[in-house]
């Protein structure tokens, strides 16, 4: 099945044209078939229902992919999910090529990363001191790794994609390990603090991969995790689900996965525009007195689904801001890196504008 079966998958969504529905299908979505109720698959990982709501029946790319909503808890996955081994080797081999044209970085992804890194950074500071370790999964380029090495912190990385740790390693010297998210409990290490920034929802099993995770923090660590906000307003049928993301959480959904495997939510936030969610969990269980509305949330995101349209999208002030200001970005990135012989030159600059930026408790 080629829904199933991620990396020949990977090979027919390449050699397949767009749906002959068009722009005009993939923009404005389908009216008579979207939040249609259905029976899934597989049961939702969080709550075990399998009757859904349709969200989507292709990919960004026009390709088949259905995009379902559990009617149980409002977590919203593919439909069938890959299985872990196809998933681990879509990662290994395919996934950069195909999401970025690259096996390694280039100088401008090395530029926008490090910068995202430095924000990263100035996030972390509340919960973790130099000295003390952390362990970033799928660390990508190292870019985060190498930033907060540089402010003391002990900080190794893990990245399936062989080629992208190789170059971690050899680009900036940092401490990086290869292979797939079922390794996890075999680390020997027990760190201050695990972070997974855009990793948690391209895992085809979120609940048992952060449940692994627990083997290796330490009592009194911190999981950092930061995926998409299928909440988001911004965003369009034509550029929403692609399937390289297996889930897509909303605040409520992240807190209840990272509970079901074992932590408690101390912190959940979106960014500032809305775009990602951010959860800061502990091991330990929920506290008493702290129930989750499951029906509750499935109503909530039904309501934002129905709201959706492309003429609200296309008039939103919003949505052309964003569009400008990433077009002058990317724009400023090719420009800027002409000064720069290196990946390693690069994040030395960003970390020079920090200079006089000291890490602080709290």
């Amino acid at each position: 099945m080629a829904r199933v079966q991620m990396q020949s998958a990977t090979l027919k969504f390449r050699l397949q044209p767009p749906s002959r529905r068009g722009w005009f299908h993939r923009i404005f979505g389908e009216p008579r078939k979207s939040l249609q109720l259905l029976e899934a698959a597989h049961g939702c990982p969080l709550c075990s229902h399998r009757d859904a709501y349709l969200l989507a029946s292709c990919a960004r790319d026009g390709a088949p992919l259905r995009t379902v909503l559990c009617r149980g808890c409002g977590l919203a996955r593919v439909d069938p999910l890959p299985d872990a081994e196809s998933v681990s080797q879509y990662y290994r081999q395919g996934y950069r090529q195909e999401y970025k044209g690259v096996v390694e970085p280039k100088l401008h992804h090395v530029l926008r990363s490090g910068r995202i890194a430095v924000r990263r950074m100035r996030m972390l500071r509340r919960w973790i001191q130099p000295g003390q370790t952390l362990l970033d999964v799928g660390c990508g380029g190292g870019e985060l790794v190498f930033v907060l090495s540089r402010q003391g912190i002990v900080a190794c990385g893990h990245e399936e994609d062989s080629c992208y740790a190789e170059y971690a390693r050899r680009e900036f010297g940092i401490v990086v390990s290869d292979g797939t998210w079922q390794t996890f409990e075999e680390c020997q290490n027990r760190f201050d603090m695990i972070t997974l920034f855009h990793v948690l929802e391209h895992l085809p099993q979120p609940v048992e991969a952060l449940a692994r995770l627990r083997s290796c923090l330490a009592p009194d660590g911190r999981v950092v995790v930061e995926v998409p906000n299928l909440e988001f307003a911004f965003t369009l049928s034509l550029n929403r689900f692609h399937r390289a993301h297996l889930y897509h959480f909303n605040p409520f959904t992240l807190s209840a996965v990272g509970e079901r495997a074992g932590f408690r939510a101390l912190e959940v936030f979106t960014s500032e525009d809305g775009g990602n969610v951010t959860a800061v969990f502990a091991a330990g269980p929920r506290p008493e007195g702290v129930e989750r509305d499951l029906g509750a949330n499935v109503a909530r995101v039904l309501s934002q689904e129905r709201r959706r349209s492309a003429a609200r999208y296309f008039l939103s002030p919003m949505v052309w801001k964003r569009t400008l200001v990433r077009l002058a970005r990317m724009a400023e990135e090719r420009i800027r890196v002409q000064r720069y012989s290196s990946p390693r030159a690069i994040l030395e600059s960003l970390l020079a504008g920090e200079a006089g930026s000291e890490f602080r408790g709290g």
